[in-house]
């Protein structure tokens, strides 16, 4: 933790108290000065002290002294690993709160799912719900496309064997789930955490069409080779999802009043396709969606971080026309 004499009293203080519990005030006061730090910085603002952001998300369940699997199934055991990591480490502000990467509501419904864990790992397997002759069917009635194709063809002979007691069982653990993350909202206030953005972690980052592609419409491998055999169709796709997703949140943020100061930042965008892609690709297929919204905050004054997964040097260029304050980059 880097921080000056006064405010390492200040956080020594914070730690004695959490035996006794802040005041609802004391909170909110602490939230704000975490905003103001971040807010600060973002815009090249001198500070007093240099504001910490945790990715930590496995690691605090390590650092507690659990494993992955003890953690990722039992919300009592998670918040233990939360709390534990607030208390010891003073974040100013967290990705993760433990809401993430939870297996009961999998779990219920049975087998079939892409993600796994163990003692020591948790992971997602490579996976494709479409091909790319059936995303412009998919963008058409995704509803449809999903409950007639995707989950059959994701749960094999298993999606005819869902009885009524396997769908109450799965929307009691999905309430139940519910209620945690409120419940985790509710634990982050206490320790003065704020939010990151009003599209946090918690509720979902911006997602670009090419993300969606490469997370989980046809995946890594299946956008690689599609990059290279059907690049009009990617471009057909993009296009039709920037005007049902990205164009309607620009016309909000042009009809919107600019920062939003209850937010360290206006907005979270994550990056992970560019990893696959050369720089040609990622001209085409992810840089026009990225830099119309991008453009937007700048317009307004606004400041987006960019949470950066892999690597992003080399296409660092892209960037440098943006108004100094627009874009806070969050590598991991």
């Amino acid at each position: 933790m880097i921080s000056s004499p006064c405010l390492y009293n200040k956080y020594t203080l914070f730690q004695q108290k959490r035996d006794e519990t802040m005041t609802k005030n004391e909170q909110k006061a602490l939230a704000a000065e975490r905003v103001r730090l971040f807010r600060d910085a973002a815009n090249f603002k001198k500070t007093d002290r240099i504001p910490q952001f945790s990715s930590a998300v496995t690691w605090k369940v390590f650092d507690a002294g659990y494993t992955l699997d003890q953690a990722m199934t039992d919300f009592d055991v998670m918040e233990k690993c939360v709390r534990h990591f607030l208390d010891t480490y003073h974040a100013d502000a967290i990705l993760d709160i433990g809401i993430r990467n939870q297996f009961n509501v999998t779990e219920a419904f049975g087998p079939g799912g892409y993600y796994y864990y163990t003692p020591d790992v948790v992971g997602i397997r490579d996976h494709a719900h479409c091909t790319p002759d059936t995303l412009e069917e998919y963008l058409d009635n995704p509803e449809k496309y999903i409950w007639e194709k995707l989950l059959p063809a994701k749960y094999g002979e298993e999606w005819n064997k869902k009885t009524l007691d396997v769908w109450k069982k799965t929307f009691k653990e999905y309430f139940a789930y519910t209620k945690y993350i409120l419940h985790m909202n509710s634990v982050a206030k206490e320790y003065g955490i704020p939010s990151m953005a009003p599209n946090n972690p918690m509720s979902g980052s911006i997602e670009f069409g090419i993300e969606a592609l490469e997370a989980n419409l046809l995946g890594i491998k299946q956008l690689s080779i599609a990059m290279r055999r059907s690049p009009e169709k990617l471009d057909s796709f993009i296009s039709r999802w920037d005007a049902e997703h990205i164009d309607p949140l620009i016309e909000k943020i042009k009809a919107g009043d600019g920062p939003n100061y209850k937010y360290c930042f206006d907005a979270s965008v994550m990056m992970l396709a560019q990893n696959i892609m050369n720089t040609k690709q990622f001209e085409r297929f992810y840089w026009p969606s990225l830099k119309k919204l991008l453009d937007a905050y700048a317009e307004k004054g606004m400041n987006v971080r960019v949470f950066c997964e892999g690597s992003i040097g080399r296409y660092l260029d892209y960037f440098t026309d943006f108004p100094k304050g627009t874009l806070t980059f969050h590598l991991e």
